[in-house]
């Protein structure tokens, strides 16, 4: 098992994390507080945010979790994740020290393979080896048009774990996990 699932699950393979964001509060009254203040459906209120997060971490929780919603979907139901996932999750690497990173998961059929694979190293070593590196081809209709970017990440993935070629990246210690779901 690679060391980072390893660190995730801890001795008993279990583990609790938490998805963001940490502040989106669904109930009847999240809702009119929302609307009272002009937020748009799924905003979350972000006044807490860096201090949940923070807390999160001191508190021994193992992972914060981002949702990759590249296009907002009104026929989906939600609005899901509001923030762009490698910037979101680069935030969160300088404001957290311990607790582990994970995307659940980027939209590969909706982003550039090689932008990908940069962002996720950028946000590996900016957070010390904390990325856990989730990916998908969707869940939305929107989502699922092009399959092929699927197997373009299984074409670049190397079977030392590194993400991509070293020729196009630098050669790096501890290379990133990445789960693949279908």
């Amino acid at each position: 098992m690679h060391p980072r699932f390893q660190r995730l699950l801890g001795s008993n393979g279990f583990s609790i994390g938490l998805e963001l964001p940490l502040d989106n509060d669904w109930s009847s009254a999240g809702q009119r507080l929302r609307m009272a203040e002009g937020r748009p459906f799924g905003v979350p209120d972000l006044k807490q945010h860096a201090a949940m997060a923070r807390l999160a971490d001191k508190s021994g929780f193992r992972a914060l979790w981002v949702r990759d919603v590249p296009i907002y979907d009104p026929n989906f139901g939600d609005a899901a994740q509001v923030f762009e996932t490698f910037s979101y999750l680069g935030y969160l690497a300088g404001i957290t020290e311990n607790i582990m990173l994970g995307t659940a998961a980027v939209v590969l059929p909706m982003r550039q393979p090689w932008l990908t694979l940069k962002s996720a190293n950028s946000v590996d070593e900016l957070s010390e080896g904390r990325l856990l590196l989730g990916v998908a081809s969707g869940d939305r209709p929107m989502e699922l048009r092009n399959r092929l970017l699927m197997q373009c990440l299984g074409n670049l993935a190397q079977p030392s774990g590194a993400l991509c070629p070293s020729r196009y990246f630098p050669a790096r210690k501890n290379k990133t996990p990445t789960c693949i779901r279908r």
